[in-house]
């Protein structure tokens, strides 16, 4: 599977205090763009073994391009009959301006579908504003029929993605419980790594932690079908063994801005850049950095826990904000430890057991 994300627009509706992009360049990528992004990734595409491309539309917000969305799933699709490539497309948006046509179109093309809300009102509205700092949660919230009939239509589970930052850590079982009573059923929580985390703040996060584990915990155990992602991931984590730079950023997915430049992932510096979609990809940058294949951090490697972590193997998370790939984000490193002992201290050994031996029969394909 081969995955290109595409910056349809680096423009927003929303102006939220936590927004990786920082000041945005209120462009659309022209189309002459976006088609030499989707030509050069359907033939990378076709050296997978699978035949897969996944083009995920991502902002700014995506849906304030919705033209060239339609325009990009046609040519795509097009282009796949061709190839003999299968094409999947997906979206993240913050949900404020779906509408039936957006929504019948997202039905149409049977897209993966993600939105935006943090939590409560209270804590949605904290980082996730207009300009004239109104709060999106009452306008989120209106259009959960149209997410409905998505799920209904598709047959597919929208994902809920909550960011986790200082001025919200506090309320994070509280927005958990709030966002499974909507009716989410899948939770994808993200830490801010942008934010100064203090021992404070780590620790008033730990104990939230702590409370959403045993309401999710208590949630699986009685037969409720809700995935929280976060922890399910540490949950893999734990039970195997990590690979350095184990996604392969560049060598089996890209990011492609409205500018056409051509990223790893959506972590982009200069320094990472791996070409343009007019001269293509620069091969020996994206094989120099596959070849980072080992820490060269003592503290990591002396860890107790560097053989299950992705903390530090996360090369572009650590480059973008420590300008250095084997220095960990310290907010990361802190909670994969803290979640780590969690688990042990609520697992029995035969849970262990029970979890290591179903993770690695699913790493050789037998789950």
């Amino acid at each position: 599977m081969y995955t290109l994300s595409l910056e349809v627009v680096n423009q927003c509706n929303l102006n939220c205090k936590y927004c990786y992009l920082g000041e945005k360049k209120n462009r659309k990528m022209p189309k002459d763009t976006a088609k030499s992004a989707m030509d050069l990734s359907i033939h990378e595409a076709r050296k997978q073994r699978d035949k897969t491309l996944v083009i995920y539309f991502i902002g700014g917000e995506p849906m304030l391009a919705f033209e060239l969305i339609e325009f990009c799933v046609d040519y795509a699709s097009k282009k796949g009959l061709e190839s003999g490539l299968s094409i999947l497309f997906s979206t993240t948006t913050n949900g404020t301006l779906l509408d039936q046509e957006k929504v019948r179109f997202l039905i149409q093309h049977n897209f993966d579908l993600k939105v935006s809300i943090d939590g409560t009102e209270e804590v949605h509205n904290l980082n996730r504003e207009y300009y004239h700092h109104k709060g999106s949660y009452k306008d989120i919230i209106s259009k959960l029929p149209l997410i409905w009939e998505y799920e209904k239509k598709t047959e597919k589970i929208c994902h809920v993605a909550n960011v986790i930052t200082t001025n919200n850590c506090n309320s994070l079982y509280e927005n958990m419980l709030h966002l499974t009573d909507l009716g989410f059923k899948i939770v994808e929580s993200t830490i801010n790594i942008y934010s100064t985390w203090s021992e404070e703040d780590f620790n008033r996060l730990c104990v939230q932690m702590e409370k959403a584990f045993v309401f999710y915990s208590n949630i699986r155990r009685h037969g409720k079908n809700i995935y929280w992602k976060y922890f399910e991931d540490r949950i893999s984590n734990l039970f195997t063994l990590s690979h350095f730079f184990g996604c392969k950023a560049g060598l089996i997915s890209i990011y492609v801005t409205v500018d056409g430049i051509i990223y790893p992932c959506t972590e982009i510096d200069e320094m990472v850049k791996v070409g343009d979609v007019s001269e293509g990809l620069d091969v020996d940058k994206i094989r120099s950095f596959v070849k980072l294949n080992c820490s060269t951090n003592e503290s990591c490697i002396k860890c107790s826990e560097f053989t299950h972590c992705r903390v530090c193997g996360c090369i572009m998370n650590n480059y973008e904000v420590h300008r250095d790939f084997y220095k960990p984000i310290t907010i990361n490193c802190n909670m994969t430890k803290f979640i780590f002992n969690l688990l042990r201290s609520n697992l029995s050994s035969t849970q262990q057991e029970a979890f290591k031996q179903y993770y690695q029969k699913r790493s050789i394909g037998h789950v």
